[in-house]
């Protein structure tokens, strides 16, 4: 299992506030070692695709889907691309996107979705 450089530079950076916050892991085991992957989650905070990072980081890499301005700020940017996740435009069908996520999936790739789109914080989405 290799983690790219970007991946591995954001936990570290982000480790504090994962110690902090006292994450506890279970059933990371069920999480494949290798062979394509999906994760979805539920998304209720902007600190979720960290948790979910470290919680799967002894298993694999997860590469996001993530909201296409994130990569308006080119430091964000840079690290997003290193971390090979894929940039979704709202309010489009996403095709580029979809094939991304798709071949990704097709090399063996872990991917990572939110289905709602957007954070809940702690509300129900239609």
């Amino acid at each position: 299992m290799a983690l790219t450089p970007a991946y591995r530079i954001i936990l570290a950076i982000t480790r504090p506030v994962v110690w902090w916050s006292r994450l506890r892991v279970i059933g990371a085991h069920n999480l494949p070692l290798e062979g394509a992957t999906l994760v979805v989650s539920n998304h209720d905070s902007y600190w979720d695709p960290i948790a979910i990072g470290t919680a799967a980081r002894q298993q694999r890499q997860v590469r996001a889907l993530a909201k296409s301005t994130l990569w308006k700020n080119r430091p964000l940017a840079w690290f997003m691309d290193g971390m090979g996740h894929i940039p979704v435009s709202r309010g489009t069908n996403n095709d580029e996107a979809i094939r991304a996520a798709v071949d990704a999936l097709n090399r063996g790739l872990c991917i990572g979705v939110f289905p709602e789109a957007t954070r809940s914080l702690g509300r129900v989405l239609r």
